[in-house]
């Protein structure tokens, strides 16, 4: 961190380097904070606000994306509490400023890496002396070698082995809730996607990995938007939804009521190995048997909110080379 620092403070370029490419990053945007607070205590609130501005862009164009205002929070905080710190000189008062960020960010993580940054700030700019031989490790390329090393694992790992999401809708309710984050396990799976885009190019799909009953992300057949929803039927599978429960290849799926009541019914369901809880609302229009047959290399897919959900039976099977990824973890349950 003092060679981090040492080269943050060697110019206006490698503090804005630092900045931005701090930003652009979720999980590194302390270190953006970080430099913020430290060329604020250092040069003043000017060279500060220069920095914060220029480090703002990316956290807002992760703010666009995600819609998570954490990163540009976090800025913020980090140069309003160096303000503080370097005009009061004060602790407690840095300490105090800090409760009105975290009424308006509702983040106790924002709180506390803005409060610590410019803390950590202050003390390695008590300590910085200029007049020191740069040591190896406060060389340009490192902490941007670093960064880059670090970014490609990430990217890497979300593209080819894992990547969080979360539950866009109530459709696979009362197992997934809307807003739920899971992890999805990607390799073995042909389609590449990051952060919800599509990427060209497709490895080899392992269809031993798709099992009935399981839950997957993929890409709809004409739609370019992810969903989750529960796989019910493979290729070749003849599969009818009827009134009183879903049948595949003439065998009903055996399924037991858990809960009835408030206008809906609640049933353990088992496709195979795996058991899950779908949902049934009272009021529901009544619908007529439909079947369908799975083609070969599709798969035909439902939500576990039978009522509510927009599935297979409106966009068709989904071809195996649009499926992303497995659902391995859930937040909540």
């Amino acid at each position: 961190m003092r060679g981090l620092a040492e080269f943050i403070m060697r110019g206006r370029w490698q503090a804005l380097g630092i900045a931005v490419l701090g930003s652009g990053s979720v999980l590194f945007g302390w270190i953006s904070a970080a430099a913020i607070a430290l060329v604020t205590l250092r040069k003043g609130t000017a060279s500060g606000g220069w920095l914060v501005l220029w480090a703002l862009l990316p956290a807002v164009i992760i703010t666009a994306m995600t819609g998570d205002t954490g990163s540009a929070m976090l800025l913020l905080g980090a140069y309003g509490l160096a303000v503080v710190l370097r005009e009061s000189v004060s602790l407690s008062l840095a300490v105090m400023a800090s409760v009105p960020l975290a009424l308006v960010s509702g983040l106790a993580l924002t709180l506390l890496f803005s409060l610590l940054c410019p803390l950590h700030a202050a003390l390695i700019a008590r300590r910085y002396d200029p007049t020191q031989p740069r040591r190896w490790y406060c060389r340009a390329w490192v902490p941007v070698g670093l960064y880059l090393l670090l970014m490609g694992l990430i990217l890497g790992t979300r593209t080819y082995l894992y990547e969080p999401y979360s539950v866009p809708s109530a459709s696979m309710y009362p197992g997934l809730r809307e807003g739920d984050l899971f992890i999805a396990q990607k390799w073995g799976f042909a389609h590449r996607s990051l952060f919800g885009l599509r990427l060209p190019g497709s490895g080899h799909v392992d269809t031993a990995r798709l099992r009935r009953g399981q839950v997957y992300v993929f890409y709809p057949p004409g739609h370019e938007v992810l969903y989750v929803k529960r796989l019910m039927a493979l290729p070749g599978d003849i599969i009818a939804l009827t009134p009183d429960g879903v049948v595949i290849n003439g065998q009903t799926l055996p399924r037991t009521e858990l809960l009835s009541g408030a206008g809906l019914h609640v049933y353990r369901e088992d496709n195979g190995p795996q058991s899950y809880r779908i949902q049934q609302l009272d009021d529901a229009p009544p619908s007529a048997v439909r079947t369908f047959k799975v083609p070969a290399g599709h798969y035909f897919f439902l939500g576990d909110n039978r009522d509510n959900s927009n599935d297979s039976r409106y966009f068709g099977s989904v071809p195996a080379d649009q499926i992303v990824g497995e659902l391995i973890w859930q937040g909540s349950e």
